[in-house]
């Protein structure tokens, strides 16, 4: 168990994938996600959903990310948020996305 002020320090974001490109150096297979957070900018990240989604699923999708976990280098790349996801009893991956209205960069609690 955590406390609540444990949870409150996970800044969650909502962002909109605004480009997405194979990662072939990653050891998972990858994708190199450009994410728009709307007025907090756009940070990049390595994500390993390949096996669950096609290249062309994944550009104009919303999604919630970590936004203040330091960068995490992946195959000589700093990534900048980790993007969740939930993962079934199969180890298929689920995007976790917000309400279509929700503005990007919305704090998620």
């Amino acid at each position: 168990m955590i406390e609540f002020p444990d949870f409150q320090k996970v800044d969650m974001r909502v962002g909109r994938i605004a480009a997405a490109e194979d990662f072939p150096k990653a050891r998972k297979a990858s994708y190199l996600l450009t994410i728009d957070f709307g007025p907090l900018g756009t940070r990049r990240l390595v994500a390993a959903p390949k096996t669950d989604y096609r290249l062309e699923e994944l550009a104009g999708r919303q999604v919630v990310c970590v936004f203040n976990f330091p960068p995490r280098r992946i195959a000589g790349f700093d990534s900048e948020v980790l993007i969740l996801a939930a993962t079934e009893a199969d180890g298929a991956l689920r995007l976790l996305t917000p309400d279509p209205d929700a503005e990007l960069g919305s704090y998620v609690s």
